[in-house]
């Protein structure tokens, strides 16, 4: 049945339902709230959970038919819609610098000392992404690195089977391919560690921060310093800004990390070309 209904056909039918169904699954969810605390004692909240994850699967799957509808026409050519998914990936992309600066100009015109107060974790989430966006480009550049010499590997011993054996080779070649793949294999795993690590240090050190800014804005609250509308203010932009702050370094992370592919991809574009119009004899 999926291949049917994967047909081009399908696509202005897929394209119409996915807006209301988007917008459906959202007046539902806002209806039907779910607290993830209370699941610990309210058995109720897991159907609740489970009917959330059910609504939300339908926008979610109407929207892949779609891509995958486009992708599988043969009319409409791929690239438009590679095209598409970039445009709105680097539209994401910046989504996070430009809240991020919202917040910050709205949380200084509130309150000046305040707010410098509850930004103060700008420069050391900076110092964490770049210490992890370093030991990432490291990690993946040997990753791709030893990806490469495992093909290499892998290449030779195909193309000189029959050498291999001619002279009975065939353990020692096994174990060169084992201790290249075992090499590899560690390095991929210390690339997914370092990756591993970016949320949790993230969560912990945004986290303190927003204890910190909930901390010291009661207690200002309290001497008269600020109101208590300026406080509940603050206390959503904090807990606000800590998503932009956090989609921007994983944006910084990766970065570095597709930096090293095009790094790669650079130093074969820059090779110097064997000229084809030299030589005695020319291709008609």
């Amino acid at each position: 049945a999926w291949p049917r209904l994967r047909a081009p056909r399908w696509q202005p039918v897929y394209a119409l339902a996915v807006a209301p169904a988007t917008v459906l699954a959202y007046l539902i969810l806002n209806e039907w709230p779910f607290d993830s605390y209370a699941i610990a004692w309210d058995r109720a909240e897991v159907w609740r959970l489970i009917a959330n994850l059910l609504v939300l699967a339908v926008p979610f799957t109407l929207a892949g038919a779609l891509i995958a509808a486009a992708l599988t026409d043969p009319a409409s050519p791929a690239g438009l819609v590679y095209g598409i998914n970039m445009i709105g990936s680097a539209l994401g992309a910046m989504a996070s610098p430009l809240l991020l600066v919202w917040l910050a100009y709205r949380m200084l015109t509130l309150n000046p000392a305040f707010g410098l107060l509850s930004l103060a974790i700008l420069p050391v989430m900076a110092l964490v992404t770049m210490w992890f966006s370093n030991r990432a480009r490291v990690a993946f550049r040997k990753t791709r690195k030893e990806m490469g010499n495992v093909n290499t590997e892998l290449e030779e011993s195909i193309s000189g089977v029959r050498v291999v054996k001619a002279f009975a080779r065939q353990g020692y070649e096994s174990y060169r391919f084992d201790q290249e793949n075992w090499e590899k294999f560690k390095l991929g795993k210390k690339l997914l560690s370092i990756h591993s690590l970016f949320w949790p240090v993230s969560d912990i050190v945004c986290g303190g921060q927003m204890l910190a800014a909930f901390f010291i804005g009661a207690l200002m609250a309290l001497n008269g310093e600020i109101t208590v509308g300026t406080y509940m203010a603050f206390s959503t932009l904090v807990v606000l800004i800590i998503w932009p702050m956090r989609g921007l370094g994983r944006l910084i992370v990766q970065t570095s990390t597709g930096m090293v592919s095009y790094s790669r991809v650079s130093e074969i574009l820059k090779q110097v070309r064997e000229p084809l119009t030299d030589g005695e004899y020319q291709a008609d």
